[in-house]
């Protein structure tokens, strides 16, 4: 509302000059800027996610396709990878294990059958072990773990199969005979006809002309 205009020769009252409003805030300010970079670091660590789940995806598939085909260095070295990007992953490590044992690399893919049974103890799991320090020379303790074993499940093919290579490396060759015999009608496959055809040569050059 407009003053009334005063009488000729009377002072006017000072006008008041609006109050000045509070200067931008530096803390409103920067809190924006903290949300930017929260929403940027989510985005980032998305793709970040996005790329190692993808390249684990990648790496799974490839050492499946090379354990199928036979080029178990190749399964080995993908399995390896991946377990980089997933070391926790248990199925990763299984097959890793079974990558070295088709090479021969029996203490290594013990270890890995040991890191598994860490945090999963699964007696089928000790199976896959035992069966490799078996092969890797320590006959023993492993031979009576995989002959327990057995006897609780007598129609394991994977358990009587262990414990017939097991006999057989130990030198029990008719123990094992017997035993690979059992797995063979089991189903256990070529793995156990190839080692029945070396328990029976054993046996025969044992015996002699």
């Amino acid at each position: 509302m407009t003053p009334p205009d005063s009488a000729p020769g009377e002072a006017r009252p000072p006008v008041v000059p609006p109050t000045p409003g509070p200067p931008p805030s530096r803390r409103g300010a920067a809190g924006r800027n903290l949300l930017a970079l929260a929403a940027l670091a989510v985005l980032v660590g998305t793709a970040v996610w996005g790329y190692r789940q993808q390249e684990f995806l990648r790496l799974n598939q490839r050492g499946a396709e090379a354990l199928r085909t036979g080029d178990f260095a190749g399964a080995e070295g993908a399995f390896r990878a991946a377990l980089d990007l997933r070391p926790t992953q248990h199925t990763l490590r299984l097959n890793l294990g079974t990558s070295l044992e088709a090479q021969g690399k029996w203490a290594e893919a013990a270890a890995e059958y040991g890191e598994v049974l860490r945090e999963n103890r699964s007696p089928k799991v000790d199976l896959y072990r035992q069966r490799c320090l078996c092969a890797a020379g320590d006959f023993r303790q492993p031979l009576t773990w995989i002959f327990d074993y057995r006897l609780s499940h007598p129609q394991d093919r994977e358990a009587v199969l262990a414990e017939g290579e097991c006999r057989l490396r130990s030198g029990d060759v008719e123990g094992a005979v017997g035993l690979l015999e059992h797995a063979v009608a089991l189903g256990a496959g070529p793995q156990a006809e190839a080692s029945l055809e070396r328990a029976r040569a054993s046996r025969a050059a044992a015996k002699g002309p």
